[in-house]
């Protein structure tokens, strides 16, 4: 399914309930309303692009427990959150393709990634 320099996009959730402030107010008619200084999550974009493929060869019989080592694909990915802070993750090529078609929180492109975000944002301001 990937191929060595294929991208994809992880949208990372903080969660910031527990560290935000809430900042209470008056108006002019002395009705005491409150907001808070950051909104309850953040988002960030992290850029994964794989580096390298692993695929197994497997020499002579192997009982049915030790099957998950012949069908199994590795894929080393560069994470690149932001300038200053990458590293390098291995997944299981099986996980990471259903994470990608999951919708959830992998995408193909950083536009998919945004639109989740910019989703996420939406039903964070109707509640």
């Amino acid at each position: 399914m990937f191929k060595v320099g294929d991208e994809f996009f992880h949208v990372q959730e903080d969660l910031n309930f527990l560290s935000r402030k809430k900042i209470t107010m008056k108006d002019a008619d002395g009705v005491e309303w409150y907001r808070y200084d950051k909104p309850p999550r953040t988002f960030k974009i992290e850029r994964n692009t794989i580096i390298g493929i692993v695929r197994p060869v497997v020499e002579g019989q192997l009982t049915e427990d030790d099957d998950v080592y012949s069908r199994g694909e590795f894929t080393f990915l560069h994470c690149e959150i932001d300038r200053d802070k990458s590293n390098t993750v291995v997944y299981e090529e099986e996980h990471l393709s259903q994470y990608i078609h999951s919708g959830e929180y992998y995408f193909r492109t950083e536009e998919e990634a945004k639109a989740k975000i910019q989703e996420n944002i939406s039903k964070d301001r109707q509640v």
